[in-house]
């Protein structure tokens, strides 16, 4: 079984190390375009293709110049159709970088991550600029000079107030999105999966909840997010219970409990099948990683 989230546990390996990592014209798919979270926030530059982005529950259709905000521990999935290149700058980054600026600038700036994202439009002369700053931040990151990693957070910081200068300046009725009928499904039913996924849900309960036949249901979903519904939850529930086993002590029949699945069994047999490592295997390793870590930072000292 292929590890569906590895392009994840890369990212935060990379961030662990660096607090900052850069993904400069990134082309192809990430973690085989499945869903997946972060450690820290998420900056993404679309830059070519035909895609949308699926936050939490909402449904971003893109287009060039397009800037999502993506906050950490958010399960997220983008899907490029393949009929075009599919390109995207991407910047993942923690605020350990940024405290060095002044805490009052850093709040607000912050703020604008909010927990299904925030989509901005950037006109030519803004991607313009924010393009050079990715490409300096990217540069700076890849070198093993003096100062560059200083060098890399000023870049970001510089991003940062820039942007939130824009989020500033925006006509909040341009915030709106024009979405299918399609999309304005999916988006309901992805509301009621991320707020009821810790129980016992079908495919009955979500269509009368939002008045819909259940087959046409089935087809919107599927359409727009290259998901089945049912593993859509699954995927869900399997990301949701990284998130305990990573944060919480709490015993693998417990953390089955909280994503919906009653059965630890049945829980660990899924988690594996999902992720290649079983749910203990998964903390284990979440847990070496962390003492390595705080090894060679120790050692830095």
């Amino acid at each position: 079984m292929t590890l569906l989230t590895k392009h994840s546990n890369e990212t935060d390996n990379q961030l662990q190390n660096q607090g900052i990592f850069v993904q400069y014209e990134k082309k192809g798919i990430d973690g085989d375009g499945k869903l997946h979270f972060h450690m820290g926030y998420e900056i993404y530059l679309f830059h070519k293709g035909n895609a949308k982005i699926i936050i939490g529950d909402q449904v971003y259709p893109l287009q060039r110049g397009d800037m999502l905000l993506i906050p950490g521990q958010i399960p997220h999935i983008a899907k490029p159709e393949t009929d075009s290149p599919y390109i995207r700058s991407i910047i993942h980054f923690l605020d350990t970088p940024l405290r060095m600026f002044p805490d009052k600038i850093l709040q607000p700036i912050f703020h604008m991550f909010p927990n299904n994202g925030f989509l901005l439009h950037c006109d030519v002369n803004d991607q313009h600029e924010i393009d050079k700053l990715v490409s300096k931040m990217n540069a700076e990151i890849n070198k093993d000079e003096f100062g560059n990693e200083t060098m890399a957070a000023a870049f970001l910081f510089e991003l940062l107030v820039m942007v939130y200068r824009m989020v500033q300046s925006m006509n909040k009725q341009s915030q709106y999105l024009h979405l299918t009928q399609q999309e304005i499904y999916v988006e309901q039913i992805l509301t009621i999966i991320n707020s009821k996924y810790k129980e016992e849900i079908d495919l009955d309960f979500i269509a009368n909840s939002i008045n819909i036949n259940k087959h046409y249901m089935c087809h919107c979903f599927k359409n727009v997010t290259g998901y089945t519904i049912s593993t859509y939850i699954q995927h869900k529930r399997m990301e949701e219970a990284k998130k305990l086993l990573q944060f919480s002590p709490e015993s693998m029949t417990s953390i089955g409990q909280r994503v919906g699945i009653r059965n630890v069994s049945h829980f660990s047999r899924l988690f594996k099948e999902y992720s290649g490592i079983t749910p203990s295997g998964f903390r284990k390793k979440h847990n070496t990683m962390l003492k390595k870590q705080f090894t060679i930072k120790k050692e830095q000292q």
